[in-house]
């Protein structure tokens, strides 16, 4: 049979689901026109495909109209022009019995909700997100133990058994689309967390605590881009990467105990055991330091952390963005002037004709960010690197973040890479675009480098260098670096503190 009388189709996804859809796409002989990925391991599992392989929309070149699209755990926004190439339907994966738990996240909070029962769908893609007509589903059943890791595991292999059923209804010309009934939808958004932001208290039940612990636990090998827990102690908010209950000790809410060897503390009717802590910075704490055998915890006002959770709405979009950042991630140090603590604040105005000179040779930027952009270039030559990071702190951060700054990062990784062999001028320009980037993206949460598996080990790395184009008077936010202030026309240095 000629390619043109064969169903054909386009892939776009991420991970290993679509790498196993495509196994059972070229088993019933569906002609695979090209794959769309943002994701490099995906791409390079299928290198040796003679389809034609995209890392975003953007990239097609080739606008020939398939018989289906398939959108299998994809993260790229699926405009009309792109679905119109779908002579015959759009599907996407969905990792929830819809309509309910449209959205994301759906295991994580189908644990949350003490569900008994979850499942997946397929549905065709239409505005409404998630609100298409289901061409293939499976239910399955949430057992009292699961948790966010063995939930998803689970749906990964019903979606496999239900893309093979979708498949042969698709040969065999069965399609049939059952629409959705949408007084029965519920939808979570891709902001949304668990309230107070996950917050461990001593006066809640030790069944919310348990489903807290468990919706939140992919395991330390996966990716967790939903949150970990949080838990109040001694006028700090840690994050909680471990912890387990028991539901048979029970005793007086926030007393510390010691049980079987590991401390704890009761809740409403039961025990919580933190296992693995971290403070704000990213340093793993001993339980037994901050867990003091007879001593009681202090309930926190929940306010805050209902406050950070709303705050948190503007910036949850940029985490992928500052996952990459921070994998890339490579500090410059300053080793000449380590260890000098106790060094006043220096500050000086900047030259007049140093300005105009700036600002005659990039008009259209701000003056700061062409003195940030321009500090930058100068630690990567006097490095003799091509590229590496600082940290920056923008003109906005510090006031957004007032009040929150135990629960985001106060300041955000500025890297950059260099062509040697350029002018100053032509090494000035990328660095002002990655300045004008970071800038937009606010910021993250303190508990991000503890959530990814590739930022782990350095999560508790500070840049020796800040590049600030706030007041000095925000610098003690970050009292463990080299400050370096750039803001209305005046320079500043200020050095770490004991």
């Amino acid at each position: 049979m000629e390619n043109r009388d064969k169903i054909t189709c386009i892939i776009v996804g991420e991970g290993n689901l679509p790498l196993r859809c495509i196994g059972i796409l070229k088993e019933n002989n569906i002609v695979i026109h090209s794959l769309i990925s943002g994701d490099e391991w995906l791409l390079h599992e299928n290198a040796a495909e003679s389809f034609p392989k995209y890392k975003n929309l953007n990239d097609l070149t080739v606008f020939e109209s398939v018989d289906y699209i398939f959108s299998i755990n994809n993260s790229l926004i699926l405009k009309s022009p792109f679905i119109s190439l779908a002579r015959i339907m759009a599907i996407n994966y969905h990792d929830a019995p819809l309509p309910r738990y449209a959205g994301m996240y759906a295991t994580n909070w189908a644990i949350l909700n003490g569900e008994k029962e979850h499942g997946v769908s397929w549905h065709e893609v239409v505005d409404q997100i998630d609100a298409g007509d289901v061409v293939a589903s499976q239910l399955i059943s949430v057992e009292p133990n699961d948790t966010a890791l063995s939930l998803n595991t689970r749906c990964f292999e019903a979606a496999l058994k239900s893309f093979e059923e979708l498949v042969h209804s698709i040969v065999n010309n069965r399609l049939s689309p059952v629409p959705q009934n949408l007084e029965n939808r519920s939808y979570f958004a891709f902001a949304a967390r668990p309230e107070s932001f996950g917050l461990i208290t001593p006066e809640k039940t030790v069944r919310s605590v348990d489903t807290l612990i468990r919706a939140t636990n992919f395991s330390s090998h996966y990716a967790n881009e939903f949150t970990l827990p949080l838990l109040y102690l001694e006028n700090e908010y840690l994050v909680v990467a471990q912890a387990s209950v028991n539901f048979e000790q029970t005793g007086k809410p926030g007393q510390v105990v010691d049980f079987e060897g590991k401390r704890g503390f009761y809740c409403q009717d039961g025990l919580v055991l933190p296992e693995i802590i971290y403070d704000k910075n990213g340093n793993r704490i001993l339980i037994e330091n901050r867990l003091k055998i007879g001593s009681q915890l202090v309930i926190p006002d929940k306010i805050l952390a209902d406050k950070a959770l709303i705050h948190f709405g503007s910036m949850a979009r940029f985490e992928p963005f500052w996952r990459k950042e921070l994998a890339k991630t490579e500090f410059i140090s300053w080793p000449g002037l380590s260890g000098k603590a106790g060094i006043p604040v220096i500050k000086t105005n900047l030259a007049e004709d140093t300005i105009v000179s700036l600002e005659t040779l990039f008009p259209e930027q701000e003056t700061e960010d062409i003195l940030a952009a321009a500090l930058m270039l100068f630690f990567l030559r006097l490095s003799n690197l091509s590229s590496g990071t600082l940290g920056f702190v923008s003109a906005e951060l510090p006031g957004k973040n007032k009040g929150f700054e135990d629960f985001f990062q106060t300041w955000v990784p500025f890297h950059a890479e260099i062509d040697r062999s350029e002018s100053v001028v032509h090494e000035l320009e990328p660095i002002l675009k990655q300045i004008r980037r970071i800038g937009k993206s606010e910021t993250f949460t303190r508990s991000t480098r503890i959530r990814y598996p590739e930022l782990r080990n350095n999560a508790s790395v500070q840049p020796d260098i800040i590049v600030s184009r706030a007041p000095v008077e925000t610098n003690d936010l970050n009292p463990q670096s080299i400050i370096l202030n750039v803001c209305n026309n005046q320079s500043a240095i200020s050095f770490p503190v004991d």
